[in-house]
């Protein structure tokens, strides 16, 4: 009977578990989805799902334009236009939301001078140069070879570049590449007291004919020639350089030249005193005074003090022939920064500042010449100065910027100064200096 009973529990056990293992089972089954129905119909469209989004998809979905900040070097030349400058560049910065041009004012030359900051943060510091500088064409071939600026051949809108005048672009180049655009010009010609000079004068033999006090720079820096007598020596047929791209002096050419100053100090019509003077600038006061006869000055004074001459009259520098060969001076818009992206702004705003309408509002304000010739007609009007630099400008060449032309220029100073002095004739001058070119 026990075994019987026994027996009997052990069955129903063995049926708990096997109901209980089916239960499960069913469970089981009931929470997973058959695999049939996993299959999407071909006609019914897969539900796309949004991904939730996290703080850095949002902020790069609502993100405005980053704002990138060109810097701008200019000189204390150009505080008197600041605010032309500043509404220019405000101008600029409407049609360019995502730029902003922070100026920053540097000395125009020396020690503390734009070019040298240039140069000394290149080497230890080139995280704070500029993206964007103004320079001296005078300075523009020491930057271009030391590699502070960067090419704009092909950079810079075509438009533009054509539209320049021939001596603007010369201004600009150096090595046969375009390494700044400039945006004022500005030249020498003589002024001359129409009470004491009767008739004009374009040749030496017309100077040198009259009775006249005559005066100009003769003084360049660092002992080099100024652009006055430079000029002076290339329009007497002088040369630079050989068929063969040799430095070198044509000793008709400077000879004829210290001849001119020779009986020019016989004639009493200049003194050794012209070797003092290195800007026009220091003779303005004197011809207002009545002390000389004709200076040389330039547009720039021209322009700005015209209204003060009486009894005046404008001509072209005289020369030994009826070729004139006038040395110009500017400044220009040079590029800094190597950043492909940042150049590619930097452009955008150079070519702003020398938009026709902008350069000709620079000229007007500046009391210069604008570099395109679209700018140029814009200013011109009927005003007979212009009308006068609109041919005189034809005879405008760029300062030499190759390589040893420093070194050449001390040594034709030196044949200047010898004779001026009086200590030396003309022909013991060239000799001299051909001796040093050796």
């Amino acid at each position: 009977l026990q075994q019987g009973n026994a027996m009997k529990k052990i069955s129903l056990l063995i049926a708990s578990i096997f109901v209980l293992f089916m239960s499960l089972l069913v469970s089981c089954q009931s929470d997973e989805q058959p695999t049939d129905e996993k299959i999407t119909s071909a006609n019914e469209e897969i539900p796309q799902l949004e991904p939730v989004s996290t703080i850095v998809d949002v902020g790069t979905r609502n993100a405005q334009p980053a704002v990138i900040k060109l810097t701008f070097w200019i000189t204390e030349k150009f505080a008197a236009q600041s605010d032309l400058l500043n509404e220019q560049l405000a101008d600029f910065e409407r049609a360019n939301r995502h730029l902003n041009v922070e100026t920053v004012l540097k000395r125009n030359a020396g020690p503390a001078g734009i070019l040298n900051f240039l140069l000394s943060a290149h080497s230890v510091a080139p995280g704070v140069l500029p993206d964007v500088v103004i320079l001296s064409s005078d300075d523009l071939p020491k930057a271009w070879r030391n590699d502070l600026i960067q090419p704009l051949d092909g950079q810079i809108d075509s438009t533009i570049i054509e539209d320049l005048l021939p001596a603007a672009r010369m201004l600009g180049t150096v090595d046969g590449q375009l390494a700044g655009v400039p945006f004022e010009m500005n030249v020498e010609h003589i002024i001359y007291n129409t009470n004491q000079i009767s008739s004009s004068f374009v040749l030496w033999d017309d100077v040198l004919s009259q009775n006249i006090r005559y005066q100009f720079p003769a003084q360049g820096p660092n002992n080099t020639l100024s652009h006055t007598i430079l000029g002076q020596y290339l329009s007497a047929g002088g040369t630079l350089m050989d068929e063969e791209g040799n430095v070198a002096i044509n000793d008709v050419a400077l000879k004829s030249v210290l001849t001119y100053y020779q009986s020019a100090i016989e004639h009493g019509i200049i003194d050794d005193t012209i070797l003092d003077i290195s800007t026009t600038e220091d003779l303005w006061d004197k011809y207002l005074a009545g002390s000389i006869d004709v200076i040389h000055t330039n547009t720039h004074k021209y322009l700005t003090d015209r209204r003060l001459l009486n009894d005046t009259k404008i001509a072209p520098i005289p020369s030994q022939k009826e070729k004139l060969v006038i040395i110009g001076q500017g400044w220009v818009l040079a590029i800094v920064t190597k950043d492909s992206i940042r150049q590619t702004e930097a452009i955008r705003l150079v070519q702003s500042l020398i938009s026709a309408e902008a350069n000709a509002a620079w000229s007007s304000r500046s009391a210069v010449i604008p570099t395109r010739k679209t700018a140029f007609e814009l200013v011109a009007g009927d005003d007979p100065y212009w009308t006068f630099l609109r041919e005189y400008l034809n005879s405008v060449t760029a300062p030499p910027n190759f390589v040893g032309y420093e070194q050449l220029s001390r040594i034709l100073q030196q044949a200047v100064v010898q004779v001026i002095h009086q200590e030396a004739t003309p022909d013991e001058a060239v000799q001299t200096a051909l001796n040093a070119l050796q």
